[in-house]
């Protein structure tokens, strides 16, 4: 019903969550850095500077409060696409698992209970990994081989190996097997019409 406005930076604001069970706790990734407040958003402060990058998403770790990941998109040179990890709730950041092949950015996160690390990239898939973070590899068999953004990513409680991801253009995929085929989901959507 009622909002204000609260700067958090003077760049964009990207992706934003809340830690669970603490709607005071809050995260937010935008140009130049993730920030962090511990008051519901009236404070904010840089917990990671990223140079000629942006945080644009979240995901945390299934059961945890204190385990988070982040995406990042490159915003030119000397930027970086990467997954980040914090096991501290956002205090302290690292890189999260190697050759992560995206030279567009990472758009969306989603974890399993099971394991596994689901990164939808710009223009280059579904990319994953194991919470171990180990290397990342392109999941894609079964989506479209042009635009293939994923937009959006999406896990079912109780669904082991259930993953959903919006794409651009392209409708939504769903796979039952962790990623290894999968499949329009899109029926009853409406096509994407050009302006």
């Amino acid at each position: 019903n009622h909002w204000r406005k609260v700067a958090v930076t003077h760049d964009a604001v990207y992706a934003v969550t809340a830690q669970p069970g603490n709607q005071r706790y809050l995260l937010a990734g935008a140009g130049g850095g993730i920030y962090l407040s511990h008051d519901g958003g009236l404070h904010w402060q840089r917990r990671l500077i990223l140079r000629n990058s942006a945080g644009t998403a979240f995901a945390w770790q299934p059961g945890s409060a204190r385990v988070i990941f982040a995406g990042t998109v490159s915003g030119g040179s000397g930027g970086s696409t990467s997954v980040l990890v914090s096991r501290d709730a956002g205090v302290t950041w690292h890189v999260f698992g190697s050759h992560l092949n995206s030279w567009g950015g990472v758009m969306s996160l989603a974890l399993t209970p099971q394991g596994s690390v689901f990164a939808g990239t710009m223009g280059n898939a579904v990319w994953r990994t194991s919470h171990a973070g180990k290397a990342w590899n392109k999941v894609a068999n079964g989506m479209p081989p042009t635009n293939d953004h994923g937009a959006g990513l999406a896990t079912i409680p109780g669904k082991p190996g259930t993953v959903f991801v919006g794409t651009l253009g392209n409708g939504v995929y769903g796979t039952s097997d962790g990623g290894r085929h999968w499949t329009s989901i899109s029926g009853g959507l409406p096509a994407e019409r050009n302006a």
